[in-house]
């Protein structure tokens, strides 16, 4: 059996990695722990690959349960780790990993940015801003170009002022106003002529005597009435998250977070 170093395997994963051939990375990486034990280089690439193929509880799993500790103290594996729990939504894990990595020196100078931007990302994702402002100054002191542009992003965020879906309801006592609060001028127009329509087709069954119809067309236009009030107010949810995440988008984007 021929074997090769840890240096020709990552060299050789980190072709496969570039090419997207996620599955035949993980392939080889797999071959070379048959063999040995992994290098830091290997496990974190291994932990990537996870997550790119989109096994993120089998990543998870691979670094709380099976790596060795000498390996989940890594930086570079912490890292990626990280990206892991980042990428299911487990915000706080995140940073509770990247903080440990700090506190025992475990990252390079070079890869701190790295580490800040994604720390200032998840703070972000949990709407604690000033944190989040706190990280990416921290970048300031790496000569990161990116810092200025991703606070600018975060003061946006901090400073939108969102819909309020108590007033999305409120306004709908006129059909489609709080459809058009909420930014949804197709839905509000919709919701106008619908219910003037059911209303007035009550009103013509009701003059002409026709009470059964009558009773028929007033329900359906109670019960779309109503719909339009409840309607409004989960359209100005829609729109805020919407506009929430639509910042934070742009924000993963000028750091990097989704791709690297």
């Amino acid at each position: 059996v021929i074997k090769h170093s840890d240096d020709s395997v990552a060299l050789f994963v980190n072709y496969l990695i570039n090419n997207q051939e996620y599955n035949s990375a993980l392939l080889e990486i797999q071959r070379r722990e048959f063999f040995d034990k992994l290098s830091p280089i290997l496990a974190s690439k291994k932990l990537l690959c996870y997550r790119a193929l989109g096994r993120l509880e089998d990543g998870i799993y691979e670094y709380e349960v099976l790596l060795p500790e000498s390996l989940m103290d890594n930086g570079l594996v912490m890292y990626q780790a990280a990206r892991l729990y980042y990428n299911t939504g487990n915000f706080e894990r995140v940073i509770s990993i990247l903080d440990k990595g700090l506190d025992i020196g475990a990252y390079s100078y070079e890869f701190l940015g790295n580490v800040y931007a994604l720390k200032a990302m998840s703070y972000a994702r949990m709407a604690e801003f000033e944190h989040s402002v706190l990280e990416f100054e921290r970048m300031s002191n790496l000569n990161n170009s990116n810092n200025a542009a991703s606070i600018e992003v975060v003061e946006r965020l901090k400073n939108t002022r969102y819909k309020k879906p108590i007033v999305a309801k409120l306004l709908s006592v006129v059909p489609g106003a709080g459809y058009l609060y909420a930014r949804h001028k197709g839905s509000a127009v919709t919701s106008f002529v619908v219910n003037s329509l059911l209303m007035y087709s009550t009103y013509t069954c009701i003059k002409v005597h026709n009470y059964g119809l009558a009773g028929i067309m007033g329900f359906m236009s109670l019960s779309f009435y109503i719909g339009n009030i409840n309607g409004a107010g989960r359209s100005a949810i829609r729109y805020n998250n919407s506009i929430r995440e639509n910042s934070l988008i742009e924000l993963e984007r000028i750091n990097n977070i989704i791709n690297n």
